[in-house]
């Protein structure tokens, strides 16, 4: 995530998945990936201004990193679009075995194409 004109915030995420192939043919796979852990880095800026005194406003500057091990669960298809290569699309981290959802669903959806080496 990239810092913004109005929203002084990036982020940086890394994370191990892996893909467990359910369905495995040559032209189309249906799988489970799960996110093992992930390794975040944040930067925020921001300012807090004294309601009693406008001009008195404090800027800070919050960063930091932070590892997690969500074991998240989730599903996708490939399917060959060329003689290397496959179009995917995936519903990544629907279940989490280890994060609280807070009641809310996840909408984390990824189109991508994947080469075949």
């Amino acid at each position: 995530m990239f810092e913004s004109e109005e929203y002084k915030y990036s982020e940086a995420n890394f994370s191990l998945n892996y893909r467990f192939k359910v369905i495995n043919l040559t032209d189309f796979h249906l799988f489970v990936n799960t996110e093992l852990f992930n390794l975040r880095f944040y930067n925020e800026k921001f300012s807090i201004i004294d309601s009693a005194d406008p001009s008195n406003n404090e800027k800070i500057n919050r960063t930091g990193s932070e590892l997690n091990f969500p074991v998240s669960f989730g599903a996708g298809i490939a399917y060959r679009i060329t003689p290397n290569g496959f179009l995917t699309l995936s519903y990544n981290d629907v279940v989490s075995i280890m994060e609280d959802s807070n009641g809310e669903f996840p909408v984390d959806i990824t189109l991508g194409y994947k080469f075949k080496i």
